[in-house]
């Protein structure tokens, strides 16, 4: 149960605080291997870019990749990982 405590993720501060003391993992990581990269913008993000549909790059989970997915999420989450034990 990812909602109640930081410690349920490996590394330091590994997920976003939540408002009611619940936590969160950070969107972004559309290649899924644990670390919010440039190849997540590269690889995943670019190529599906105005297209519809839950898809890797939709990182709002809104159903459609669009700039705002890059921006509001990706943009601010880069550069941070997090494992799950």
């Amino acid at each position: 149960d990812f909602r109640s405590t930081q410690s349920a993720a490996y590394g330091t501060n590994p997920m976003k605080s939540l408002s009611g003391g619940l936590f969160g993992l950070y969107a972004g990581d559309g290649t899924g291997n644990g670390a919010i990269t440039i190849s997540d913008r590269n690889s995943v993000w670019r190529p599906q870019n105005g297209t519809s549909g839950y898809l890797q790059g939709d990182y709002s989970m809104s159903g459609s990749v669009t700039i705002t997915d890059r921006n509001s999420f990706w943009r601010p989450n880069n550069g941070l990982s997090s494992a799950v034990p």
